[in-house]
């Protein structure tokens, strides 16, 4: 949420992206200010003085206080790291921050935020010279990368794409349709589909929902409707336990399950084996992201991210701004390995 004064400053901020406001020229007074956000002049003095730190506008003695002129270097001298940092591989999340902050710092100084503590670091980030980048943003963050973005910072996204920010992202379709025609070598079109509910602040779980159908739909593969289960998985063995019931039974043991939640993974299997039902021999698995226990068992694919690539692409953006030559669009998807016995 932002305060009174960053939505003073986003205000300006767009004014002076889109012209309205051109180098040089002078801001508009305190009480012209007032009238058009309808706030105190304390607000309209504090988000004019970090603008004024910041270097968007400067003030001469006795004249008023002008937009700075745009600086003609695109080059930024210290990066901020953003990111949930409580999320552990075993979910599927790898904790990015350490190793991708530490070869950052090699070259820039480099500072690890978590996304709770970014309102009230803004004026440290909004500074000419930033840089930023999110690590999974959740919805939250969008319309902090909004305000941001006015003030001319580059900002790179990993694990999630949004409007036309600059991103490395999983390239969902391409490893599915990977996996989905391992299954279908093995003989058979039917499978079964298991898949978290849907939630904008985790976007790659509709992406991948949307690549698994239209992976389907290319290779003739289809998903029976008693085979298909969305669920919440807010209490997993519970929702597991539901899937194996209606799963694994002696009526019509699915041959191929893709499996989108790897939360589930450990557990689906472990019922499924308790019911005599074994990978490889009844059935196949394709799951998304990858168990370590898992590797080189029979019957089990498992698409695993290649996220140490996704943050050698985010250094290499990094150096790209440093030497302020960077692309003019920075928009990168990385297929996932596909893993099997």
């Amino acid at each position: 949420m932002l305060s009174k004064v960053d939505i003073i400053k986003e205000k300006i901020l767009n004014d002076i992206k889109t012209g309205r406001m051109k180098p040089g020229s002078a801001l508009p007074s305190r009480h012209q200010f007032m009238r058009r956000f309808g706030c105190a002049r304390g607000s309209i003095d504090a988000a004019i003085n970090e603008l004024s730190r910041g270097g968007f506008l400067y003030s001469r003695q006795g004249s008023g206080t002008f937009v700075a002129e745009k600086s003609a270097a695109k080059s930024i001298s210290e990066v901020f790291l953003i990111g949930d940092f409580d999320y552990t591989r075993s979910m599927g999340l790898p904790m990015q921050s350490g190793n991708l902050a530490a070869e950052i710092q090699r070259h820039l100084p480099c500072y690890v935020y978590h996304r709770n503590d970014v309102n009230v670091n803004l004026g440290k980030i909004m500074r000419p010279g930033s840089a930023v980048i999110w690590v999974r943003p959740s919805y939250n963050e969008l319309m902090v990368m909004q305000y941001i973005e006015k003030a001319g910072i580059p900002q790179l996204l990993i694990g999630r794409n949004f409007g036309n920010f600059d991103h490395i992202r999983t390239d969902a379709k391409e490893g599915i349709k990977e996996g989905l025609e391992w299954l279908k070598r093995q003989g058979g079109s039917e499978l079964s589909f298991i898949a978290v509910e849907n939630n904008p602040d985790y976007p790659y779980i509709a992406e991948r929902q949307i690549a698994f159908y239209e992976s389907t739909a290319e290779l003739d593969m289809k998903v029976r409707a008693d085979w298909l289960f969305i669920m919440p998985f807010r209490n997993i063995s519970e929702d597991v336990n539901r899937i194996a019931e209606k799963l694994f039974t002696k009526k019509r043991l699915p041959r191929f399950v893709f499996l989108t939640f790897i939360g589930a993974a450990m557990p689906l299997i472990t019922l499924a084996e308790s019911r005599g039902y074994l990978p490889g021999r009844d059935f196949h698995i394709l799951i998304f992201d990858d168990v370590q226990n898992f590797y080189g068992r029979k019957g089990i694919g498992m698409l695993r991210q290649r996220w140490e690539e996704m943050d050698d692409m985010a250094l290499e953006w990094v150096l790209q701004y440093r030497k302020g030559a960077a692309e003019r669009v920075f928009q990168k998807k990385i297929k996932p390995d596909f893993i099997k016995e």
